[in-house]
């Protein structure tokens, strides 16, 4: 089946998706691998070349066990080296200690409250309009959150994982 570069976006979409049957992702390599689909769908195209490359890679198991044994010394007893279980707990706890000390220490600097923000109103009426003016922001910055997190939640679509052919 010849494809045209409309189709093959409506295939590549479905690919990206994960909802393509084998078939049609062979389709679709085909096309990709031609200079029409080359030239309308580059990085695609590009994925699929790579994955045409790496599908024809083999390896000579024989050469390759040639090649261990030969850095292994040839087959010989392999040299067991043992491990020194003190050292690495108090590796472990030296970490520990230090990590632990780091994060306790930005906790405690991050709590500390700057005095130079806070400011003393006198007047009620002063104090009654700041107040308002922060829960004014307060509340426009809940709304915007709102929105942005209702727009996302909308946008949001699960793909299949598993596919059941019928």
């Amino acid at each position: 089946m010849k494809m045209d570069s409309i189709q093959a976006k409506l295939l590549l979409d479905r690919y990206w998706e994960g909802e393509t049957s084998i078939e049609e992702e062979n389709q679709l390599k085909e096309f990709l691998l031609t200079e029409e689909g080359r030239k309308s769908f580059p990085e695609a195209s590009a994925l699929f070349v790579f994955y045409s490359a790496e599908s024809t890679l083999s390896i000579d198991e024989s050469k390759l066990t040639e090649k261990i044994d030969d850095k292994s010394g040839g087959g010989s007893d392999p040299k067991v080296i043992p491990f020194n279980f003190s050292m690495f707990r108090k590796i472990a706890a030296v970490f520990l200690i230090v990590f632990g000390g780091y994060f306790v220490w930005q906790n405690v600097m991050s709590l500390q409250v700057s005095t130079d923000r806070i400011v003393e109103v006198e007047d009620p009426k002063e104090a009654l309009r700041i107040t308002k003016e922060a829960l004014a922001l307060a509340g426009f910055k809940m709304k915007q959150g709102d929105a942005h997190l209702k727009k996302s939640l909308s946008k949001l679509s699960f793909t299949r994982i598993i596919k059941h052919d019928n």
